[in-house]
Order: structure tokens, then sequence, then C-alpha cells
């Protein structure tokens, strides 16, 4: 059935029999039809949208009332691709009804609720609507709290961003924060039930992944920090969940909105002494924990597990993995590996018998909300693991520490180094091919040599040009490509370097990859520059190696530049363009590279070798790594120009990898030797015992 078959077939079922699902199931079939239906077909849509609300404008019954608005709230989302015109009166018209038909005198919290959101929807439209949203608010602070009130002052302002990245609206956050104020006002007399409720609201539409980040900054300063700091002094188990929550929601919505190690350390300054504080709450809360006692005994290896939120294979499971196999070579073996999985129903995706470790899976239970936090703490005591190291995902690390779920806790961190906790008993990095410690923002950081997996593949190559044939490159055409997450392409920064790059060079195309989540804001910023039809997105790559061979120039993002997926690119001799900022230094590239080629670390030889790697001809240098977004620019315009300067540069690039990033034995040893020394430093400040 055609979309346009599948619209009429709604707008007649509706005109028969109006209930709020065909009223929903019309909305969703206009939604998802494609931007060039029928130009007849469409106002007769959208007038059997407005006649259908109407008709159903007076519901009996508080179940009918809250479907019809959720569906109502729905109509803005399918207009953003036509004409303004239309989206006026069907914004105007739709919300109109709810302010008729719903604000009375005696309304109650759902009406109020309604009202509040029509209004915020009215105001992106017709103006300010600051006054009547005050006297709202005043109106629901002398009522009990309500989740789904708060839930629709979300949902309205989820229709507000709609138009704000659609440049239709410039920001506005005093709606959102008059509101989150009302909030925080009342947040110290409620109960733990009625935070969860409030909590769940926020979560699902206000700190969403679709939100701009002026709207999640003011929900992270007016609601999330709110909200933890009530935890913290909660002495029941109502809030562990609401805690559980917000700390995910944290990761991966607040910190990627804005890739940042400015906006990771401010984030956690702000929240790693309140989660400490609500771990060690916690603890005492649950109920009596016996203490465990551990004395390390030299007569077997140091036990160790290695936390994982997820079995995914990213880049940190990779180094894991890496470790692991170099581990598995060392003869004795100075550690014994255990690695937890935080979800079920995960596999490991190398057997882990090669390995001599072991596999628990690590899940919350069905009977009651606890942190799962306390299940690695039981696990590790039973297993009788001397540290348990949290393999670069912070969730839950302040927490733990807090909570005390090990006898030594470490922090591997494989990229942003901001967080900082007492109870963390070590700070180890994946540091660069030489060294063993590092400082990073002023904290010394032990160091682990870092090694990579296999980078190329024998079918590789022929992979690799079966993309540049679906992509219809051309002879002459030159693909610049990132490969990784989009949201490393959000950057305002990096997008008009893009931009420029493209606009110097007509035969240069951009190949970029990602989930889902946020394509349409990295699609969206393409399409303002004009740059859209240049850049074809490729989806997830579950072959990396492949899209480093499709490519002929990996053109990293900033200021979060990539890492195994950038390194494959160099060991298929293609060139890494990384800006130099503090992100990359610490994790990417670069890291070992540009203080190696600038003497600052290693052996002489090691200098020399990686200087003669790259020079050039004329003894001018082939590191591609400048210092300014200028000169990011004008490298890349070379590059794309260039042909026999880019064979140079990848050429170069494939020499270093190949020499300097395989050593998995090395890498073994290091991170071993560090954690030992840790587990070790522990143990003798406790007098020989650690009790936990």
């Amino acid at each position: 059935m055609t979309a346009a078959m599948h619209i009429r077939t709604q707008m007649s079922e509706l005109a028969l029999s109006p209930d709020w699902r065909k009223l929903g199931a019309l909305i969703r079939a206009i939604d998802a039809a494609p931007s060039g239906i029928d130009s007849t077909l469409w106002p007769e849509a959208l007038e059997a949208v407005e006649a259908g609300a109407r008709k159903l404008s007076n519901p009996t019954g508080r179940d009918s009332e809250f479907n019809i608005g959720v569906e109502l709230f729905a109509v803005p989302q399918c207009l953003a691709r036509y004409p303004y015109k239309l989206r006026d009166d069907v914004y105007w018209r739709s919300k109109q009804l709810l302010l008729e038909s719903r604000l009375t005198p005696d309304a109650d919290d759902r009406t109020l609720s309604f009202s509040i959101a029509a209004l915020l929807i009215c105001d992106s439209i017709r103006g300010p609507a600051d006054e009547a949203l005050g006297a709202l608010i005043d109106r629901i602070g002398t009522k009990g709290p309500s989740r789904f009130m708060a839930g629709l002052i979300a949902d309205a302002e989820g229709f507000r961003s709609l138009l704000i990245n659609n440049g239709w609206l410039a920001p506005s956050p005093a709606p959102v924060r008059r509101a989150l104020e009302a909030f925080a006002a009342r947040l110290a007399n409620l109960s733990g039930v009625e935070i969860r409720a409030w909590t769940g609201a926020v979560i699902k539409l206000f700190f969403s992944h679709v939100m701009p980040a002026w709207i999640l900054d003011e929900v992270f300063t007016g609601a999330v920090v709110p909200i933890l700091k009530r935890a913290a002094d909660a002495r029941d188990n109502d809030l562990i969940d609401v805690v559980v929550e917000l700390e995910n929601r944290i990761q991966t919505t607040y910190l990627k909105a804005v890739e940042s190690a400015t906006r990771f350390s401010t984030a956690h300054a702000a929240l790693s002494p309140i989660l400490y504080k609500i771990g060690q709450a916690t603890r005492t809360a649950i109920g009596p924990i016996r203490d465990a006692c551990f004395t390390a005994s030299p007569s077997r290896p140091t036990r160790v597990a290695f936390f994982l939120h997820t079995a995914a294979v990213l880049a940190h499971t990779t180094n894991l993995f890496t470790f692991l196999r170099g581990l598995s070579h060392l003869t004795p073996r100075p550690i014994e590996p255990f690695i937890y999985v935080l979800e079920s129903g995960l596999n490991i995706p190398e057997p882990m018998a090669a390995y001599h470790g072991s596999l628990a899976t690590v899940r919350w239970p069905e009977t009651r909300p606890r942190h799962p936090v306390v299940w690695i703490r039981e696990v590790a005591e039973r297993d009788g693991v001397a540290a348990v190291v949290f393999v670069s995902i912070p969730v839950f690390l302040s927490f733990a520490a807090g909570f005390g779920v090990a006898p030594a806790l470490v922090w591997w961190a494989m990229k942003y180094h901001g967080l900082q906790s007492p109870g963390i008993d070590g700070y180890l990095t994946v540091g660069n091919f030489f060294d063993d410690e590092l400082i990073i923002d002023g904290r010394q950081w032990r160091s682990s040599r870092m090694a990579l997996p296999p980078l190329t593949g024998p079918d590789a190559e022929a992979q690799g040009a079966s993309i540049r044939k679906k992509l219809d490159i051309k002879a002459g055409d030159v693909l610049l490509g990132c490969i990784g997450r989009e949201e490393k392409l959000l950057d305002i920064r990096f997008m008009d370097a893009l931009a420029e790059v493209l606009r110097q060079r007509p035969e240069a195309r951009f190949m970029w990859t990602g989930r889902k989540l946020r394509v349409a804001q990295v699609r969206d910023l393409m399409a303002a520059r004009g740059i859209l039809d240049r850049c074809p997105f490729v989806g997830w790559l579950a072959d990396t190696q492949a899209g480093a061979a499709a490519i002929d120039i990996f053109l990293d993002s900033f200021p979060f530049a990539s890492g195994h997926t950038a390194y494959e690119a160099m060991a298929a001799g293609k060139p890494v363009l990384v800006l130099r900022t503090s992100e990359a230094i610490e994790t990417s590239t670069a890291t070992s590279l540009v203080p190696l080629f600038e003497r600052a670390i290693g052996r002489q030889e090691d200098q020399d070798a990686v200087r003669a790697m790259f020079t050039d001809t004329d003894g001018s240098s082939l590191l591609p790594f400048p210092a300014t977004i200028e000169d990011y620019v004008a490298m890349a315009v070379r590059l794309i120009k260039d042909v026999g300067f880019r064979s140079r540069v990848g050429s170069a690039c494939r020499s270093y990898v190949e020499r300097y990033a395989r050593d998995e034995e090395t890498c073994a040893q290091t991170t071993c030797r560090h954690l030992i020394e840790i587990v070790q430093d522990k143990v003798a400040a406790h007098g020989g015992t650690i009790i936990y």
C-alpha cells in the first residue's frame, strides 16, 4: 500500500467512527509519508486531523482525555518539512482546542498540564506567554506533584526544540527555567516515591538526546543535580533506581550533546562528591553488609575483576581484549583476570577460555530496585578479587567509591580523565606506546603501554572497493571520511571546517558513520552549510577496516578525535588528519606521535626514527597534526589536491603503526605491574589487611 493510500484509509476510518487511536494512526501515517506526497492530499489530511480533534475535544473519562492530548501533541512532529503557514495553522488550532475546552476554574492537574504545554507551544508561534505560564505554575504549586504534569511540560519543550533545531525559534530558556525552579522549590518536601515519579518524566521527555544542548544544560543544573543532592540525603531505597537512571542519562545524553573534556570535567566536578555520598548512604540504607577482609597472598596471582557496562565491541573492550591476549602469553601470569558484564544475555565476542579468565554476569534483580554496584561487590567478594577496574565508562564509579565495592578500586580511563573521587585507589590510562606514567590535568596517571589488535584484514581492500562503488566514487574523486560515532561530528567548528574544505575542493566527498540517535542533527548541520549531498552516511560499519580501505583521507573530528579506526586508516596507508586539541593529545593517534616527534617522550632512537618517517624529501614536516583550524583546513586541501603529498603522508602513517602498535606482551606486563602496585600500596596503607 502506498503512503497516499494508507493516509486515505486512515482518514476514512477516523471519519466513520472517530476515537483517539484512529486520530493517532492518521497523524503517524502523515508523519511517515515521504515529503513528496500529493500536494492536494496533504491539506486534506490536515483538515481530517483538525476535524477529528474537534470531535474528540470533549471526551468522557480521564484515560480518553490523556490519550487525545498525547496524539494532538504529536501533530507538530509531522509538520517539520512542510510550509510554515500549514504548521502555524495546525499548531494554533490544535492547541487552542486544549485551551478552550480544558482550562476551567476547577481544572485538575491533568488539565493544567495540557494548558501549560499548550501555552508553551503557542508561545513558539504567537509570542511570549511567560505571564500566563507563570500564573499556571503558581496554581500548580498549591497542588500535589504529578508525573503526568511534569511530563507534559517537558513534552512541550520537545516540540519547542523541534522549532529551534530547524532555525525557526531562538533559544528561550525562561519557561524551562521557571518550571524547573518551581519543581526545585518543592523538592525537599517530596517523598522518595514522588521524586521517582517526577524524575521519570524529566528523564523521558526533558533529558532526551533530541534536545538541544541549552535545554540539557538547564535541566542538568535545575533538575538533575538537585535530585541527586536530594538522593544523597535519603535513608531508604526509594531513590536508588533514580540514581541509576540519571547516571546513565548523564553519560548517554548530557555528556554526548557536546563532547569535550571541559564538559566532562565540569559535570563530574559537580556530580562526583554527590554520588560518593549517595554510595555511602546506600551502604547504610540497604542494611548490614558484612565487612570483608583481604590480605595479599604471595602463593597465587592477584585476582582482578574488569567491569564492563556493556560487552559491545567498542574501543575500550578492544583494548581490554588486547591486554588479555598479551596476558595469555606471559609465564607466569602476574594476575588472574575476571570479566564482569552488567547486562545479561550478552556474549563476550572472544572465548574467555583463551585468556584463562572467567566471565560473571552482573545484573539487577527483578524483585526490588537496588544499585548494580551492590551486586558487583557480592560477586567480587565471592571471587576473592583484590581490585575492581572500571573500564572506560565512569557511570557508577563515584558511587562505587563511596560504597566500598572492593579492596581496591581502579579507574581505567580510555579517553576523558577529568574525574576523581575519594575511594578511587588508582588512576590508570592507556597512554601511549612508550611512557609508563603521564601527567594529565595536573594529576599523575599510571600508563599502560598501548597495543592494538590486527589493523588490517585480508578482505579489507575488496570490501573497501565495494563501499566506494556503492557511493559512486568516480575516478578523480577523493573520499574523505571519519569512522565512529556520529555525535563526534556535532561540533560547529568541525562542521564549518569540513564545509570550507569541500567548498575549496569540489572533487571531494565526506563519508561518515554512526548509529541513529543523532544522525538527524548531523544532517541538519550539513544541510545548513549546503554540503549534505556531498556527505554520504553509511550507517554503523561493523567492519571498520573496510571503511579505512575505502577512504582516501581520514578527516578526523574535533575536539574529540578517533582512536582505533584512525589507526586502522594509518595501517591502510591513509593520511589521518587530526587537530591538536587537548582531547586529541590525551587519547588519539596524536597521543604518542606528537610528543615523540617533538622529543618530549621516548628514547632518542625512537625519536630519531619517527622524525625520519615524518620528514619530507625537501626537509619539511609530513606530520598531519596541525595546531589551528586554519592549518587543518589548509592541510586537508593540500592532501586532496596533491596526490604525491597524500601518498607520502599515508606511507609515514603506515610505517609508524607497523613499527610501534603491536607489542601486546609489553602492554600486558605494564598493565599487570600497575594493578599489582595499586593493590600493594593499598594493603601496605592498611597494615597488611584491608577491611572493606
